[in-house]
């Protein structure tokens, strides 16, 4: 294994303590001069937060749903598939940064996962354990079984991000090798409450949103940890913003450019979503996969 990177490491997070003290103070003075909260839950369950602000123009986080099982072929690396590798994901230490907490008790984690934040009673995050069951779920359920199907999972809320998963990788150097983020910035047309709301800015370009594909310091800051850990790999997801057709008052996204800049770091995997195979049907040639008519890439 290459060596972590463990003093480059420690400069890191001490030039991120100020900066991330930075972000929030210019989260906290938007919001002290704006009748605008900093978590916002729309009529239609639609999620986000009040991540940054950039040149006094905010940036809101959101979640996204990978919109049902990926056909990744994970059947040919779990025991009994055609490779012959035996895979479940047995001691292995991953990481989920999303909306909040798991549901620990679900059937199908078996004390497997644990929250690193924490929740009032009761209180978890569907978006979060529908994500860590797409990544460990057991199999009480067969057609709930996840991609690693035996591995631990801590979860964290994405508002930290970048500061905790810093902490992660210098506390845990040698376990801390994969972590999920399935969220990114709003960005374009999205759809909320019945209609399309435009997230781009005007002043900067009337007719595109300017975080399509554009490497903001969270990105960097990404591609830093990773370069400093050269074990580890961060998995963000693409977001959907192909099917961002808006009013007709702008162009529609995409059908190219449309990653937003979670997804735009270099050091990383970022997954976008195909057409589900017809079901009973195995993976076998690349003919058989067709992109979907949102994914953003």
């Amino acid at each position: 294994k290459a060596q972590v990177k463990i003093e480059r490491h420690n400069l890191f997070k001490a030039e991120l303590a100020v900066e991330e003290s930075e972000r929030k103070r210019r989260v906290d003075e938007f919001l002290s001069q704006n009748e605008v909260k900093q978590r916002v839950i729309f009529g239609s369950g639609f999620q986000g937060y009040l991540y940054d602000v950039i040149e006094g123009k905010p940036v809101y986080v959101g979640f996204q749903n990978d919109r049902g099982a990926e056909d990744v072929g994970a059947w040919a690396v779990r025991p009994g598939g055609n490779l012959g590798i035996n895979l479940t994901g047995a001691g292995l230490r991953l990481a989920v940064w999303d909306d909040g907490g798991t549901l620990e008790s679900h059937q199908e984690f078996g004390g497997r996962v644990t929250n690193a934040i924490d929740l009032p009673p009761g209180s978890s995050g569907f978006h979060s354990t529908h994500v860590s069951g797409t990544i460990a779920a057991s199999g009480v359920d067969a057609e709930a079984r996840g991609m690693a199907p035996n591995a631990n999972i801590v979860v964290y809320s994405s508002i930290d991000d970048i500061a905790e998963l810093s902490n992660e990788l210098t506390t845990n150097p040698n376990s801390m090798i994969l972590s999920n983020h399935s969220y990114g910035s709003y960005a374009g047309w999205e759809f909320i409450n019945g209609e399309w709301t435009w997230f781009g800015d005007d002043d900067v370009d009337p007719t595109e949103d300017w975080k399509f594909g554009y490497y903001l310091g969270i990105t960097s800051n990404f591609d830093e940890l990773m370069y400093n850990s050269p074990n580890y790999l961060t998995v963000f997801s693409a977001g959907n913003h192909r099917e961002g057709v808006g009013d007709g008052s702008k162009p529609a996204d995409g059908p190219f450019d449309s990653l937003n800049p979670f997804a735009s770091n270099k050091n990383g995997v970022t997954v976008g979503a195909v057409l589900k195979l017809v079901d009973g049907l195995q993976y076998n040639r690349s003919e058989q996969v067709a992109i979907s008519n949102f994914s953003s890439y």
